[in-house]
């Protein structure tokens, strides 16, 4: 029924529209499939009343509560950041393109091809704020693509951007999303041409000379992968040979689409930049990888994790190894799944040490993955038979295997194992095609949602310490491989490219952060409880503060800040930190961060933020969060706005305590004494060990090596 009345919309032209077919009522063919959902336009205010309400408010209220929709915080958040251009990352802007009027793009060099296999009702369009309003800007100010891109079964429709002079390292970053609870699923790639020949693309699966390929979402065209709230996407310029002029694509690329087809609805794309990068090479986070693919190279060696994704080889792979990771100093152990035994391998030479057999596995099960966890300092392994897969720590210098626990689903079969830098662990499946959180202390999986890749055979995956991004080399079969990142939240994987050109199988990827196995931490901070925010005009400590739920960002700075930390808590529980700014002098926002604060990237890492304390304006309070002994937390006092800074006294409460710089150590027994070496520090106190010899005065051990 659904065939044959879209086969008459696509003949009959655009006469009315049904409301099966089409989100609202519309005179045009720019509208959606998915039927059932309504996007009710809401009534916009003005820049200038957003401005004269956050005045009201005292701009306090304004761009974190109730008092502003969503849409109106992004109105005031980009009117913020245009007036703070000199607080933006010094890297030059490329190109700038919020598709306000799209006839004004061939104008500006842009190219817009559709080469779908028969001419559609449509091609590129501007943006129908019927079926949603655009990211930024006006309610229509996105440029948009939809099913009637043809009227046979196959889209293949280009947005190419002007030529501009690219390299390695450059990003691309845009907002893209299709219609709310859409069930006809899009695809969407970005391409680059790796030579600047740009040779336009010819034909319904033709990409011209667009063949490096960054970013693909959605690629086997899953029914709810497609982000439905628009999402923003940042792509790495990878594949270049040097700075070249060159141009990027957007490429609209769905198969069984059209009008009567199963795939493809409506796809939006707004606020496109394209900056500088830092600087690629050293810089980069290194992929270490083992290729399995014998008619490829059997090669153990690495490649930069931005890209391009070819393999460096250090030296030939003569063990089948299936998974491994770095530890904590930076030694990187494997495993031979064919032998079941630990390995180390030398970075630099690829060489091999045997460790010994791996023992203490449960009979019958075989080794699938290898990670390391930072946050409790110990080795896991995953192992499996069938549609068991059983969780260990493994003794990185006996091989001894010890049980944590196992997990039984039906049709699944877990190949992988991952754990980000706060101790969650992570695991894929090459039965169901899933990604699963882990229990590390009952080794339960449970499901997180569909990769939306059909992986077989060796695969691996490990966190970048340095993004505490998750990433997986995943394999088809037929060497056809992805490099993909996956999002911990929704299980959904982003392919960012494919090694070797599709002639790679990787059964070892492993990622050494920028600095070293753990990636470190290099911002500047101290221990100080009471101390002083700088002036905001003339320190060069500034940001731009995100919202007290943690999005990005306030737009009300660039603010000064203080760091206080690393600290960390002897028991785990809930704690209150409160601080209170010259007893109300001035207006201040806390926020509060796990294993490492980026003032340029502050979303990362974030536990949790507060303005406005009980005591009002100049105190903050962040109540009862809870914290877990051994993470290293770091705490910010910054300011509500541009002008908010000065003295400061923290203090943190809870269920133990917390001490900056290093655990906090309270033995009073031989036994439970804390290795230390030459030029550690550490911070103790005996209030809770018991006396010695009858005086209050109790001991606290330590054991010296070195």
């Amino acid at each position: 029924m659904k065939k044959f009345t879209l086969l008459i919309l696509a003949f009959c032209g655009v006469l009315s529209t049904t409301e099966a077919q089409f989100i609202q009522p519309s005179p045009s063919a720019y509208g959606a499939r998915s039927a059932g959902v309504e996007n009710q336009q809401q009534p916009r205010a003005s820049l200038e009343e957003l401005l004269a309400r956050l005045q009201r408010n005292g701009n306090k209220t304004g761009l974190d509560s109730q008092h502003f929709t969503q849409r109106e915080r992004e109105i005031l958040g980009a009117h913020f950041r245009d007036q703070n251009q000199g607080n933006r990352s010094p890297q030059a802007t490329l190109l700038e393109e919020g598709f306000d009027d799209i006839t004004t793009l061939p104008g500006d060099g842009y190219s817009l091809i559709n080469v779908s296999d028969a001419p559609g009702l449509t091609d590129w369009f501007q943006g129908n704020d019927l079926v949603f309003p655009a990211h930024a800007g006006g309610p229509t100010s996105y440029i948009g693509a939809n099913f009637n891109n043809t009227a046979g079964s196959v889209i293949n429709n280009f947005l190419i951007t002007p030529v501009l002079s690219l390299e390695n390292g450059d990003e691309i970053t845009f907002w893209t999303r299709t219609t709310t609870a859409s069930t006809f699923p899009d695809r969407l790639e970005v391409r680059i041409d790796p030579d600047g020949s740009n040779v336009d693309p010819s034909g319904p699966s033709s990409v011209g000379s667009y063949t490096e390929l960054l970013l693909e979402i959605n690629p086997t065209l899953v029914t709810g992968v497609y982000p439905d709230v628009w999402t923003e996407f940042t792509v790495t310029v990878s594949g270049l040979a040097g700075p070249t002029d060159t141009r990027v694509a957007f490429r609209y690329w769905v198969t069984d689409a059209g009008p009567a087809g199963n795939n493809s609805d409506y796809i939006g794309i707004d606020s496109l930049t394209i900056e500088e990068g830092a600087g690629g090479g050293g810089g980069d986070p290194t992929v270490y990888a083992a290729n399995l693919r014998a008619s490829c190279g059997l090669d153990f060696g690495t490649f930069p994790l931005p890209g391009p994704y070819n393999l460096t080889p250090i030296a030939p792979n003569s063990s089948s190894i299936y998974g491994g990771d770095f530890d904590g100093t930076g030694t990187l152990y494997a495993f031979n799944g064919t032998t079941s035994t630990l390995l180390t391998l030398d970075p630099g030479t690829g060489a091999e040490t045997t460790v010994g057999p791996i023992t203490g596995l449960l009979p019958t099960e075989t080794l699938r993955g290898m990670a390391w966890n930072e946050a409790d300092g110990s080795m896991y392994i995953l192992a499996g038979q069938g549609e068991v897969g059983s969780i260990y720590t493994i003794d990185l210098t006996t091989a001894v295997a010890t049980l944590v626990g196992s997990s039984t689903i039906t049709g699944w079969l877990p190949i992988w194992l991952a754990i980000d830098n706060n101790g969650n662990a992570f695991m894929a499946d090459i039965g169901l095609d899933s990604l699963y959180s882990v229990d590390l202390t009952t080794g339960t999986a449970t499901l997180i949602g569909a990769l939306g890749i059909n992986i077989n055979f060796a695969q691996d995956a490990d966190f970048d310490p340095d993004s505490n991004t998750l990433y997986m080399a995943a394999y088809v079969g037929g060497g056809v491989n992805f490099f993909a990142s996956v999002d911990t939240t929704t299980g959904v994987a982003t392919t960012l490219g494919s090694v070797n050109s599709d002639c790679a199988e990787l059964g070892l990827v492993a990622i050494q952060g920028t600095g070293g196995g753990g990636g470190g931490c290099s911002i500047a901070s101290d221990c100080n409880l009471t101390d002083v925010t700088p002036d905001d005009s003339t320190s060069s400590e500034i940001w731009d503060r995100p919202f007290a739920d943690g999005t990005c960002c306030s737009g009300l700075g660039p603010v000064s800040y203080d760091v206080y930390g690393p600290f960390t808590v002897d028991v785990t529980g809930l704690y209150t930190i409160d601080s209170d700014q010259d007893g109300g002098a001035w207006d201040g926002f806390i926020f509060l961060y796990e294993n490492c604060f980026d003032p340029l990237d502050p979303t990362t890492n974030f536990v949790a933020a507060d303005d406005d304390g009980p005591g009002g304006v100049g105190t903050s309070q962040i109540l009862d969060v809870s914290l877990t002994a051994g993470t290293e937390y770091y705490f910010i006092t910054t300011g509500f706005a541009a002008g908010d800074f000065g003295a400061f006294t923290t203090t943190i409460t809870g269920v133990g305590t917390a001490s900056c710089g290093g655990p906090v150590l309270t033995y009073d027994d031989c036994a439970g004494a804390i290795d230390l070496s030459c030029g550690d520090s550490v911070v103790g106190e005996t209030l809770t060990a018991t006396d010695s010899g009858g005086n209050p005065a109790p001991d606290v051990f330590y054991k010296f090596t070195g």
